[in-house]
């Protein structure tokens, strides 16, 4: 029989904007690094450990170090060109 992997419950979740991929909380509704409505789509949730792994790239417009996956920068709030 195939190990069963569970979650492990000491690990850290981050619950990221859909847009900017920063921080928010659970119930947020208006992400305070891009200011976009987060209740139009689903929020990333990854452990703190994929986080930290997740590849960066650097604004186009400001150059600070980004998630690659983020549509908006967090810092600056302009769109990305990927």
């Amino acid at each position: 029989m195939a190990e069963q992997k569970y979650f492990d419950s000491s690990e850290e979740i981050i619950i990221l904007c859909p847009y900017c991929m920063g921080e928010i909380e659970e119930d947020t509704q208006i992400c305070p690094h891009c200011k976009q409505d987060t209740q139009n789509d689903a929020p990333f949730e990854m452990t703190l450990e994929e986080y930290e792994s997740e590849p960066r790239v650097n604004c186009t417009s400001c150059g600070k170090p980004i998630l690659e996956l983020a549509n908006i920068c967090p810092f600056c709030g302009n769109h990305q060109k990927h």
